[in-house]
This record gives C-alpha cells, sequence and structure tokens, in this order.
C-alpha cells in the first residue's frame, strides 16, 4: 500500500507564506493604528489635566549656595558660626 497524500507544490507553499506575511502586515497596521489613537488620547488627557490646574507639580529643588572662603571667613568673623 502506497500512501497517496496530496503533496504541496511549490508555487501553493509561496502563496501561503505571502499570504501569512499579508496578514501579519495587516495586523501590525491595524497595531500602529490603535497604538497611535492611545497616544492622541493620553495626550488629550495629559493637556486637559495641565489646563485644568489637576496636574501634579514638581518643585525644583535649590541648590545650596557654596560659600567662598572669604564669605566664610566673614561669616566666622561676624560670630556666625561657631569655631569648633
Amino acid at each position: 500500500m502506497v500512501d497517496e497524500k496530496p503533496k504541496e507544490t511549490v508555487e501553493e507553499k509561496k502563496k501561503t507564506t505571502l499570504q501569512e506575511f499579508k496578514d501579519e502586515r495587516v495586523a501590525l497596521e491595524m497595531a500602529t493604528k490603535a497604538a497611535g489613537e492611545k497616544i492622541e488620547e493620553l495626550k488629550e488627557f495629559q493637556a486637559e489635566k495641565i489646563l485644568s490646574g489637576s496636574a501634579e507639580v514638581t518643585k525644583v529643588e535649590e541648590k545650596p549656595k557654596e560659600e567662598t572662603p572669604a564669605e566664610y571667613a566673614n561669616k566666622v568673623m561676624e560670630g556666625g558660626v561657631s569655631p569648633t
């Protein structure tokens, strides 16, 4: 007995491979479009949040000013620093 299974031809394999690539491309395009729409929604939400005044404002920390040796000496002479 000989198993008679239909063999796929090279052309049929190419067609199915091409169809798979086309399907993947369509899926990627749809995902890209959906991601773009979500990004736009987030931008609008953030803009609305900022304009409504409910956005958190971060306070910028001020860096302490370093004293020059002359400023430190004047401070010591005036009694602002106890020499210990």
